[in-house]
């Protein structure tokens, strides 16, 4: 195996969990936030960008 996969795949996790720590952040404030339907509509969108 190359040796760049170590990094990639810490880069990988690192924004894994950086997208589900927005999930659970956007979760907990669903009701107190204005626009909701399209935080969520952005929040999925996001690793496709």
């Amino acid at each position: 195996m190359p040796e760049f996969t170590t990094w990639m795949l810490y880069s990988l996790l690192g924004l894994g969990l950086a997208w589900a720590s927005a999930a659970i952040v956007l979760w907990r404030m669903q009701s107190s936030l204005v626009g909701r339907k399209w935080l969520w509509l952005s929040w999925l969108v996001w690793p496709c960008v």
